[in-house]
C-alpha cells in the first residue's frame, strides 16, 4: 500500500517524520512531500522525498513581494548612498554631502527595518492565509502528476498548509483516504486485506 505524506509548511520541517517512520515500519511505501527539507534532516530509510519549495519561490506572487518590499527599496537606498558619497568627492560639495550622508544613512537604516517589518507582516498575515490555496494551485499546475505517480491509498496531512492540497486530492480521487496525522492505535482502514474463510 502506498502513502503520500504532505508537509508543506516550513516552520517545523520534521513534524511528519514520526508518521512517516511508523508507516514505513508497517509496510507502507511512503512518499514524503515537503516544502523544503533542511540540510542534515534524518529521513527514515526507504522513503522517497519530493521537495516542492522551488515551485513557490519562482511564482509571481512570491517574487513580486520580495522585489517591491525588499529588493527595490534596498537597491534605491544603496544607489542614493553611493551618489551622496560620490558628491562628497566633488570640490565645493564635500561639506554639504557629509551633512546629508548622516541623514541618508539613518534613512537607509529606517528603510531596512520598515521593509523587513512589512515583509514579516505579509508573511505572518495575508500570505499565511493564502499560502495553502496558493500551494495547491502551484502543485496542480506543475507537480501533481509526479506526486500521484505512486497511486496513493492514503494521504496524510502533517501540517496546516497541506490541508487544502489534501482536500483537493480527495475531491479528485474519492477512493483515496485522507487523514490528518496517523492513528497508530488502530490499523488504518485503507483496503486492508481481510482473511477470507474457505
Amino acid at each position: 500500500m502506498n502513502a503520500l505524506v504532505l508537509q508543506l509548511g516550513g516552520l517545523r520541517p520534521g513534524v511528519a517524520f514520526p508518521d512517516v517512520e511508523w508507516l514505513a515500519i508497517n509496510g507502507w511505501t511512503v512518499t514524503l512531500v515537503v516544502s523544503l527539507l533542511p540540510d542534515g534532516a534524518q529521513v527514515p530509510a526507504g522513503v522517497e522525498v519530493v521537495e516542492v519549495g522551488d515551485l513557490e519561490q519562482v511564482a509571481a506572487l512570491w517574487r513580486a513581494e520580495r522585489f517591491f518590499v525588499l529588493a527595490a527599496p534596498s537597491g534605491a537606498m544603496r544607489k542614493l548612498r553611493s551618489t551622496v558619497t560620490k558628491l562628497g568627492g566633488i570640490r565645493g560639495l564635500g561639506r554639504p554631502a557629509r551633512k546629508i550622508a548622516g541623514v541618508v544613512i539613518a534613512l537607509h537604516a529606517f528603510q531596512y527595518r520598515a521593509s523587513r517589518g512589512l515583509h514579516h507582516r505579509w508573511m505572518a498575515g495575508p500570505y499565511r492565509v493564502l499560502r495553502p490555496l496558493w500551494l495547491w494551485r502551484l502543485l496542480r499546475r506543475s507537480a501533481l502528476e509526479e506526486l500521484l505517480r505512486c497511486n496513493p491509498d492514503l494521504v496524510v496531512c502533517a501540517d496546516r498548509d497541506a490541508v487544502s492540497t489534501a482536500w483537493h486530492i480527495a475531491r479528485r480521487y474519492p477512493n483515496v483516504e485522507v487523514t490528518y496525522g496517523v492513528n497508530r492505535v488502530r490499523p488504518i482502514g485503507v483496503s486492508v486485506p481481510q482473511p477470507v474463510s474457505a
